[in-house]
């Protein structure tokens, strides 16, 4: 449906709810009806509904973005399909891999899984193994997956996600622990991805939940308005029918408007990713201790790899 035809469908239904529900509420309230009584449903009509058509077409253009209090969410979610996994490796003797001047030599895995799959596995394209944290790889080599790079825009520069990682007392870099560290956060920003959820960059969106409350805030607003000044029903009476409207709208109507116009977004291309990360271009990760899905753990020291259960 076009805008402009659920415009017009919105007015006409809220003329017949000014009209013919106005008039039955004042006739009962009141001893005497507004003046001009259906001009004033008109124009509280025109109100009511050219807002709503307006959250509507903003919800077109950016589904999910503007959403009702009811559903919404403060961060914007981007799936991606294909990343490089930056590991950190051992060597034969056990020891960290390290460069000339002692820092671990970063290895890049390429992952990919099918373009539009939300829940398939994220798979190395050379050796088909599943995508870990860490473990041991089919060659033998312990590893530790350290970073993401992911490629988000199709011209764009891959972008860099570290591991929140920790030193303990000896010395070992774990995986910081709870919720709050099973995360790879944007090198230089606030973008992240949950380890659990590998396939989603989450943004938190500061401006879109202001923009989102001040939405909400004016569903009321707009009501009232319509009710208290065009209508001219008594303020008590006006506060009381905007609050019932105003929550009707938010649980019922917006989410019955925003339904069919939500499109699934069209994939994009798959994303190029780097294949090798050089120690010099890797920025310094500092963030305890977090399991991969079969409950083991990776300690890294330069001498030496240990695990615990």
């Amino acid at each position: 449906m076009s805008i402009l035809l659920l415009w017009l469908l919105l007015v006409v239904i809220l003329l017949a709810l000014f009209w013919g529900g106005g008039l039955v509420a004042q006739g009962w309230w009141y001893q005497d009806i507004a003046r001009y009584f259906p001009l004033r449903a008109a124009g509280a009509a025109l109100l009511v509904g050219s807002y709503l058509t307006l959250w509507t077409a903003l919800d077109r253009r950016s589904p999910g973005k503007y959403d009702t209090l009811f559903e919404f969410t403060a961060e914007e979610r981007v799936p991606f399909n294909e990343f490089d996994a930056i590991r950190w490796v051992t060597s034969v003797s056990s020891k960290l891999k390290t460069d000339e001047k002692g820092q671990p030599v970063e290895v890049a895995v390429p992952f990919r899984r099918k373009q539009g799959s939300r829940t398939e596995q994220f798979i190395a394209e050379k050796t088909g193994e599943p995508f870990r944290l860490n473990g041991v790889d089919r060659a033998g080599e312990s590893f530790m997956t350290v970073a993401l790079l992911i490629r988000l825009e199709p011209q764009g520069e891959p972008v860099r996600f570290n591991a929140l990682l920790q030193e303990d007392s000896r010395g070992n870099k774990t995986y910081v622990s709870g919720p709050e560290g099973r995360r790879f956060v944007e090198a230089g920003g606030n973008r992240y991805i949950l380890a659990d959820q590998i396939g989603t960059v989450y943004v938190p969106t500061p401006g879109v939940v202001a923009a989102a409350l001040f939405l909400n805030l004016a569903v009321f607003i707009v009501w009232f308005v319509a009710l208290w000044a065009i209508l001219q029903f008594q303020a008590g009476h006006a506060a009381g029918l905007t609050l019932a409207l105003g929550f009707a709208t938010l649980l019922l109507v917006m989410p019955l408007l925003f339904k069919p116009n939500r499109q699934p977004a069209a994939a994009g291309p798959p994303p190029a990713a780097a294949r090798w990360v050089t120690p010099e271009s890797s920025p310094s990760v500092q963030s305890t201790t977090w399991a991969n899905s079969g409950g083991f753990v990776h300690a890294w020291s330069e001498g030496s790899t240990q695990g615990f259960v």
